[in-house]
């Protein structure tokens, strides 16, 4: 008598369940895919087509063309906290903390700036729980900044009850030039980091600079360091 094999956990075949979320995630990446070929204005009929199937198809696995965006957004900001936990970390230098925060923020926009804009002009303003999209959004990121400010507060021995608006305002001023940002190209990513960091670092006053003993405004060093470029003066010619 031949003894019948015993069949592993990954032997066995895949539940609906399973099989579902692997079409759901497939028809994610192809989305992905004809964003960044397309644009920001791809319809449906090209998603569904780089994914291989039919709109039928992709609003029964994601309710409605709503759905798919949600998950896509879903999706956008996992991928984004990932890269800014990489630069979070919070034995670095403070000013290189500022910097490596900004630029990984920055550099994922700059990747992803058709999806972005995708899902800017296309997802609904609230989440199925009634909260407001941008604030959830912006409320992950900041809990993670929050953390590392608190650490370097500590380390400093300072208060770090200032870590949370701090993390809040960081995060509101950072995505807001974002999305400046990526509609005014002339502007070099190198460039804005230097401009933002040195805002948050030094401050207003550490960007336009002190008043002088005769009343004249001398400019920041740190901004001419950032950019080699007297603010008053403008580049030499």
């Amino acid at each position: 008598m031949t003894r019948r094999a015993r069949t592993t956990n990954a032997e066995r075949p895949t539940t609906v369940e399973e099989r579902r979320a692997a079409k759901r995630q497939e028809i994610l990446d192809a989305a992905v895919r004809a964003i960044r070929a397309d644009g920001a204005k791809v319809s449906m009929s090209r998603i569904a087509s780089e994914a291989g199937t039919s709109k039928p198809i992709v609003y029964r696995l994601f309710r409605d063309k709503e759905g798919l965006y949600q998950a896509l957004a879903e999706r956008y900001v996992q991928r984004l906290i990932d890269r800014l936990r990489s630069a979070l970390v919070s034995d670095t230098n403070p000013r290189q903390l500022v910097v490596a925060t900004i630029d990984a923020y920055l550099g994922f926009l700059e990747e992803e700036a058709q999806v972005h804009r995708f899902l800017a002009q296309r997802m609904l303003p609230y989440r199925e729980d009634g909260q407001p999209v941008l604030a959830h959004f912006q409320a992950q990121v900041a809990r993670e900044l929050t953390v590392v400010l608190r650490d370097q507060l500590k380390t400093h021995g300072q208060d770090t009850e200032a870590a949370d608006p701090w993390a809040f305002a960081l995060v509101g001023m950072a995505t807001s030039a974002g999305d400046w940002w990526i509609d005014h190209p002339e502007v070099t990513r190198q460039h804005l980091v230097d401009d933002l960091s040195t805002l948050v670092w030094e401050g207003f006053a550490g960007v336009v600079g002190r008043p002088s003993p005769d009343g004249r405004w001398e400019p920041s060093s740190a901004l001419l360091g950032a950019r080699g470029v007297d603010p008053w003066k403008g580049p030499a010619t």
